[in-house]
């Protein structure tokens, strides 16, 4: 299988082309859209070592370096994230990396296989 960044960035990424992924195996060709940002609540922007918390308190998604540590304790093969906001654009300016991962570029192919 075969996934491929059309871009990794959020919706309004000053950087990177907004996020997407082409899913392909056997011929067969699936894209996924990352979507918009959703409203974050009052004016609270997460950062790089903070969660995302949504509006209304459903759902978010956890801080890079808590899914790199999870990867790593779960024996995850090769961690890549491919969704940059504006925090973790920042800490990579910082030259902050996560343990245990990678940032995707847009245009990346990555295959996967199910070996180790």
């Amino acid at each position: 299988m075969r996934l491929v960044t059309l871009g990794v960035g959020a919706a309004d990424s000053p950087r990177y082309a907004p996020a997407g992924r082409l899913v392909a195996r056997r011929g067969v060709r699936v894209m996924l859209d990352g979507g918009r940002v959703p409203r974050l609540p009052g004016g609270w922007m997460p950062g790089w070592e903070r969660p995302i918390r949504f509006a209304g308190g459903v759902g978010g998604h956890l801080h890079v370096p808590a899914v790199a540590e999870a990867a790593h304790r779960h024996r995850v093969g090769r961690l890549v994230f491919a969704h940059i906001g504006r925090p973790t654009i920042r800490a990579i300016d910082r030259g902050e990396q996560p343990m245990f991962a990678q940032f995707a570029r847009d245009g990346q192919m990555v295959r996967v296989t199910g070996r180790r």
